[in-house]
């Protein structure tokens, strides 16, 4: 799973890229290494911005991966991880810029990552 979520450092931008064919949508075991991703952004001095886009070109996010949830007899778990859903969503004190690559539909949990204020 830790493939799914990539980084790539340019001097202090880190881009950040979430690729889960078909349609990038975010599991519980998807959001927490993003939380991490964006809680070692925060916490590094040397990085100014980051940028989150997602593979493919349909979709930018579906959102939420009903998936595992259905799987597990609709268990839930509120355990996203270091930050909530998407790894943004409650990141506290986070006083630097990320900016989403969106490139195709953003739908559902989605908004999220453009709009952490929203909640999912």
């Amino acid at each position: 799973m830790a493939d799914v979520i990539t980084t790539r450092y340019e001097g202090a931008i880190l881009k950040v890229t979430l690729d889960r064919p078909k349609v990038n949508a975010i599991a519980w075991t998807t959001s927490r290494p993003m939380g991490d991703t964006f809680k070692a952004f925060r916490d590094d001095p040397n990085l100014r911005v980051a940028i989150v886009k997602t593979a493919g070109d349909k979709f930018f996010c579906a959102g939420w991966d009903l998936k595992p949830v259905a799987a597990a007899g609709n268990a839930t778990s509120n355990d996203y991880g270091v930050g909530g859903f998407g790894g943004l969503q409650e990141l506290r004190d986070l006083n630097k810029p990320v900016i989403a690559c969106v490139n195709g539909m953003a739908v559902g949990g989605a908004c999220a990552l453009l709009r952490p204020d929203l909640r999912v």
